[in-house]
Order: structure tokens, then C-alpha cells, then sequence
């Protein structure tokens, strides 16, 4: 929809539905509508991480991208480390039903903030955008494209062994280091602060490849002009920057499942999760930078295909983290996960290789069926002038 229809008014939609899902969740009690509702007020916010990423898409060039991405992801990076901190004051303090009072006290004066258009640019939006029907199958579309699915695919397991992290540190270091709910919140923000740290450097990285690449074949870079893409090698531009933080993630993941079981001192695994939560947002930014680039006018959709792919991988991760711990302990889950990270990174030589051809593949087929839909719509049109010239 954001694609076709412009991004405020999504925006605008996006946030009633998560305000609504705030409103009926402050009045629960019952466990049945508290887990409804939170499947809507999800619904609701998960959605503004694809329009972000669109807005980014609409507005930045391929040569700046990279720092822009990253920058526009900060906010989905400090809200998981800041979460369990804040929420935990607020739970202990206020009480849980507080804590969708905040969400929708805050989420409103952002609403007012930023999606407030003044009068002058309504009836230019409303002249230049249509909002129509949702269809579900654009971003089944991209999921579908083989070379999409091998980055949506390495990017879930990434996330997935970001989420296993999350979902097993209270059962880790209540078990082995004996820490209260506060204590274990605290331990949240090792892996925020490296995953703040690679969202600022990450970004200037990746654009730097990519005008040294620029260089190399010729190619001047004309700033707020797009750039052809068509014979450019973006997935080597990107995936360079990638693939030594794809290995230092995989040896942290490893490392923190060792570090808690040992019960080592206190400073290893905050270490390892500040470590982990470097490498993996700076993998994630990589691959979400590519994406973008390999769906040039439809980055909403690209990304709403990267929020389905991922979030279904990580719940399964989430899943199998507690009874593979049980049975393994978390040395050998960890390092399980871990070799399932460093295994995405042949296929992900395979993309660099093939990746200009299988774009213009797409293209060829995308224009095959367009011209389909041309033709289809002149006979049409013929046929409506024939009826009309037969009365």
C-alpha cells in the first residue's frame, strides 16, 4: 500500500491500529484478548519498520544509503535494549497495565509530531496518491525471487540467533549467575550499545565500497541523482562489508553459550554480548541496505518481506533455543546456532556471483508481463470502442 498510496498516510494508518491495540490492552485482564491484542498492536508497529526503510529507498541514493539505513534503524536497535529496562521499572513500580499507557501517550505525540500535514500539501497528496486494496501477493512476489530469498533467508537466521540470545538470557543467568529480573534486564544493554555502535559505523562502510567499486568500473556518482544498477555488482559492493562481521558474530554467538555455562566472570559475557550485538545489527544493516538496492521503487514491500521471512525464522529459533539448551546445554546450542550463521555464507558467495544475472532476469520477466498487461488492456479498450460504435 505504501508503495501506491505514499508513506504518511500508512504511517497514519499503521499507528491507529497500534493505539487502538494500546487502548483495549490497558483495560485486560483476560489472557485470551491480552494475546489478540497484542497481535494487533504488533501488526500495528511492525509495519513502520518497512516504511521507514521505503522512506529511506524514496529519498536516498544507492551511493548514500548504506549511513541513511542505518541511522533509520536506530530506533528498532535502542527500543529492544531499552525495553526490558524501562518496562521493568514500569511493571514494579506503576503496574503492567501502565506500560500500554506510556506506549500510547508516546506513540500520539509522535503522531501529532510528524504525520500532521498542513493545509497546502494536502490536495497535492491527494491528487498524486490513491490508496486501493492491499495485495498480499506483491510481497509473496518477492519472497519468491530466488536471489531475494537467499538474502531474507541469511537474514532471518541472523535475527533468529539475535532473538535465541534474547529469549534465553533470563534462564541463563538466573541458572548460572543467580541474577534477579532487574539484574537480567541490565545485561540487555551490552548488546544494545554494540548494536548502537555498528548502526553508526556500519553505514559509512558500506558506502564506501560502493564508490570504491564505483571507481573502479568508471562509474561517477552524481549526488541525488540514482544510479543504473543494471550492470552494476551491488551484491559484491555489499556483501564485502559483510562477510567478515558475518564470521565474528558466528564466533560471538559460540562464545556467549560457552561463556554462561562456565559461569565465567561477569565481564566475559558482557563482552561477548556486546561483541554479538555488533556484528549482528552490522550483518543485518548489510543485508537490509541490499535488499533495498535490489528493489528499486518497492522498497515497503522488500522490507515487508524481510519482516515476514525473519520474524517467522526467529520465532522458530525461539522456539528450539529452550528444550535444544535443555537437552545440549547452551555451550553446544549456542554453538549450533552459531555454525548455522557462518553456513548462510556460501550461498551467499553464490548471490554475489549470479546476482546481475538473476536482476535482469527478473526484469526481462517483470517487462514480459507488464507488456502482457499493456496488451491486455489495449484489446479491452478496442473491444469497448467496438460495442460502443455497434449501438
Amino acid at each position: 500500500m505504501a508503495d501506491r498510496a505514499g508513506r504518511r498516510p500508512i504511517y497514519a494508518i499503521c499507528y491507529l491500529i497500534f493505539n487502538i491495540a494500546n487502548i483495549g490492552l490497558t483495560l485486560q485482564t483476560n489472557y485470551t484478548a491480552l494475546l489478540i491484542l497484542r497481535m494487533v498492536q504488533s501488526a500495528g508497529s511492525s509495519s513502520t519498520v518497512a516504511l521507514a526503510n521505503g522512506v529511506v529507498g524514496d529519498i536516498i541514493t544507492s551511493a548514500e544509503r548504506g549511513t541513511y539505513i542505518a541511522f533509520a534503524s536506530l530506533a528498532g536497535i535502542f527500543g529492544p535494549m531499552i525495553a526490558p529496562v524501562l518496562g521493568g521499572v514500569i511493571a514494579q513500580y506503576a503496574g503492567w497495565h501502565f506500560l500500554f499507557w506510556f506506549q500510547l501517550i508516546f506513540s500520539s505525540a509522535v503522531v501529532k509530531r510528524g504525520l500532521v500535514v498542513d493545509k497546502a500539501k494536502q490536495e497535492e497528496i491527494r491528487e498524486r496518491y490513491r490508496i486501493g486494496f492491499p495485495n498480499p501477493l506483491a510481497t509473496l512476489r518477492v519472497v519468491a525471487d530466488l536471489a531475494t530469498a537467499i538474502i531474507l533467508i541469511c537474514t532471518g537466521v541472523g535475527i533468529g540467533c539475535f532473538y535465541t540470545i534474547s529469549a534465553g538470557a533470563a534462564t541463563a543467568f538466573s541458572t548460572h549467575y543467580n541474577f534477579n529480573p532487574l539484574q537480567i534486564s541490565l545485561m540487555f544493554i551490552p548488546i544494545g550499545a554494540g548494536s548502537i555502535l555498528s548502526a553508526f559505523t556500519s553505514g559509512a562502510l558500506i558506502d564506501w565500497n560502493y564508490r570504491r567499486h564505483a571507481k573502479r568500473l568508471g562509474i561517477t556518482i552524481v549526488k541525488n541523482q540514482r544510479q543504473d544498477l543494471r550492470n552494476f555488482p551491488i551484491e559484491t559492493a555489499r556483501l564485502q562489508v559483510g562477510f567478515p562481521m558475518l564470521f565474528l558474530a558466528g564466533a560471538a554467538v559460540a562464545s556467549y553459550g560457552w561463556t554462561v555455562r562456565a559461569g565465567a566472570p561477569l565481564a566475559a559475557p558482557i563482552v561477548v554480548l556486546f561483541v554479538a550485538g555488533f556484528a549482528l545489527t552490522y550483518t543485518f544493516q548489510v543485508l537490509n541496505v541490499l535488499l533495498v538496492d535490489m528493489w528499486p521503487g518497492k522498497a515497503a514491500v522488500a522490507t515487508s518481506a524481510n519482516n515476514l521471512v525473519r520474524c517467522e525464522i526467529g520465532a522458530v529459533f525461539t522456539a528450539v533455543i529452550g528444550p535444544l539448551t535443555g537437552r545440549v546445554r547452551e555451550g553446544w546450542a549456542y554453538t549450533i546456532l552459531a555454525a548455522g550463521l557462518v553456513g548462510v555464507a556460501p550461498v551467499l558467495v553464490v548471490a554475489m556471483r549470479r546476482g546481475i544475472r538473476w536482476r535482469e532476469e527478473r526484469r526481462e520477466r517483470e517487462e514480459k508481463k507488464e507488456g502482457a498487461r499493456e496488451e491486455k488492456r489495449e484489446r479491452e479498450a478496442e473491444d469497448r470502442r467496438t460495442q460502443e460504435e455497434g449501438r
